[in-house]
């Protein structure tokens, strides 16, 4: 009757036995029946432990608040010609560290007397932000999980309402810090262009109050004028000069000796006087030249030193200009940045908002211990069968 006994398990892996290493089902099953009792045994402690683990620890209450992050769209306005761009948002990584930084959650336990590493255990940062959310708008649930002791169901909505709306502060601070760096910037450059614009300004002002352009040109057209008048009379008189010259040699040769006779004398006499005339003529209109020439030479040198002035006075308020021109165009392409960056700063202060309060939860959270301990017995069980098979395979065939 021995051949028909049923080989214990431990006798089970020899070489004989598995030919070439293939284990058949009977073997299988016999492993699985010698460890059967070890099985239901691990699946029930299993099953007990999770049983009163869940029921232990009491009834929890779960309550959230709901924070939104929009920061506002950044662009630079069509009116200034400043091409400036200071972006704004958080991701869920940051905004993470910034909901749990310990000052933070220390700041929130010290309000409600409890411990930080209590109330830390009890929080958690859930995510809704969709795929087509815009980058750097989040929605963000803050949970806290509240007891029937210690941390209770009112406190529970109370932390999480602090904690959400101490988190938005922080967030909005953390977003407003790069606008009030470049509103600080935009600030110190539009007060510099100002100064420069208004010094611009003032010394314009001071040139016009003294601008003689005006009546500079007026004297240099008269001069001109005058030396025009001048130089026509010159060369009048020395047309005239020439003519008496001219005269003077013909009286001249007229007076070369003649023949004798009362007649003669008489017309001698009269071509003498002539001549005497004909020079106090000639030597008035050369006086005449002379002084005309000496005055006519001063007027230009006049009109001259008029000249250089007013081209002194264009060339500095040319420069005037100028400058009040590039410290215009710089001034107004800055100062419209500054209140740009104020809106956009007062935007940012506002993109973090709680939008759903945190409420006392009125039902604790489902939580059933028949299922918890089902689920302990079937991975207990599982984790117990690997055990078994695993020692079977191992198990010396002689023990």
């Amino acid at each position: 009757m021995a051949e028909g006994r049923v080989p214990a398990p431990s006798t089970l892996r020899t070489d004989d036995q598995w030919h070439g290493g293939e284990v058949s089902l009977r073997q299988l099953y016999l492993t699985f029946r010698a460890g059967l009792l070890l099985i239901i045994i691990v699946a029930l402690v299993c099953a007990v432990a999770a049983y009163f683990v869940v029921g232990a620890g009491g009834n929890r209450y779960v309550s959230s608040a709901t924070v939104t992050v929009a920061p506002p769209p950044v662009g630079s306005s069509s009116l200034s010609g400043l091409e400036l761009s200071v972006p704004s948002g958080v991701d869920f990584d940051t905004y993470r560290a910034m909901a749990l930084d310990p000052d933070l959650i220390e700041a929130i336990a010290d309000g409600h007397g409890v411990e930080a590493l209590d109330i830390f255990g009890r929080m958690r940062l859930v995510s809704r932000t969709p795929a087509s959310q815009v980058r750097g708008h989040l929605t963000v649930d803050h949970v806290v999980t509240g007891g029937e002791a210690g941390v209770t169901a009112q406190d529970a909505a109370a932390i999480a309402n602090e904690w959400a709306r101490l988190t938005t502060e922080a967030v909005a601070a953390f977003m407003a810090a790069p606008v009030d760096q470049a509103l600080a910037a935009v600030s110190a450059e539009t007060a510099a262009r100002k100064a420069e614009f208004d010094a611009a300004s003032r010394a314009w002002a001071e040139f016009i109050g003294i601008d003689q352009r005006h009546a500079l040109n007026e004297s240099l057209d008269a001069l001109i004028e005058l030396v025009n008048t001048q130089r026509a009379r010159l060369s009048e008189l020395g047309s005239l000069v020439a003519a008496a010259d001219a005269r003077y040699a013909a009286l001249a040769g007229a007076l070369e000796p003649t023949t004798a006779g009362t007649q003669a004398a008489t017309t001698a006499q009269l071509l003498a006087d002539q001549l005497a005339l004909l020079v106090g003529e000639r030597a008035a209109l050369q006086a005449e030249q002379e002084h005309l020439s000496q005055t006519s030479q001063r007027t230009a040198s006049d009109a001259d030193t008029l000249r250089a002035g007013l081209i002194d006075l264009e060339s500095t308020a040319a420069t005037l200009q100028r400058d009040l021109a590039a410290a215009s165009m710089t001034f107004y392409r800055v100062a419209p940045a500054g209140p740009t960056l104020q809106l956009q700063r007062d935007l940012v202060e506002g993109s973090a908002n709680v939008v759903v309060a945190a409420s006392v939860p009125l039902s604790p959270e489902a939580r059933s211990r028949p299922v918890a301990a089902v689920a302990a017995a079937a991975v207990g069980g599982l984790l117990a069968t690997l055990f078994v098979f695993l020692r079977a395979a191992v198990r010396d065939p002689e023990s």
